[in-house]
């Protein structure tokens, strides 16, 4: 498969986050963004993310895209319970800053 950037895959908003959902996604360059710890009390501690590093899109939370990341050393599975099977890390990115910091896997 093919990378592209975000921008041109995501328009922005709930129902075209929710179509890419379990894409794989990149950083293009390190960023940093917030732990996400689910909708009751969000936003954790911020995690350093780097362009080598692949994710699963999660689902959209308010204007946010919840990405999972596979734990150090580890590569990113293809589903999201393969994901959850062996552990991860979700992080909150708004969508501006996913639209302009990320590839996606098309």
């Amino acid at each position: 498969m093919a990378w592209k950037p975000a921008h041109l895959v995501f328009a922005g908003g709930t129902h075209a986050l929710d179509r890419l959902k379990e894409r794989k996604v990149r950083p293009k360059a390190p960023l940093q963004a917030l732990t996400f710890n689910g909708p009751t009390s969000p936003f954790g501690s911020p995690v350093s993310l780097l362009p080598v590093q692949v994710g699963l899109i999660g689902y959209p939370f308010k204007t946010y895209a919840i990405i999972g990341f596979p734990k150090p050393g580890r590569p990113c599975p293809d589903t999201l319970q393969a994901l959850s099977a062996q552990g991860f890390t979700s992080v909150a990115v708004d969508w501006v800053a996913f639209r302009s910091g990320f590839d996606i896997e098309v």
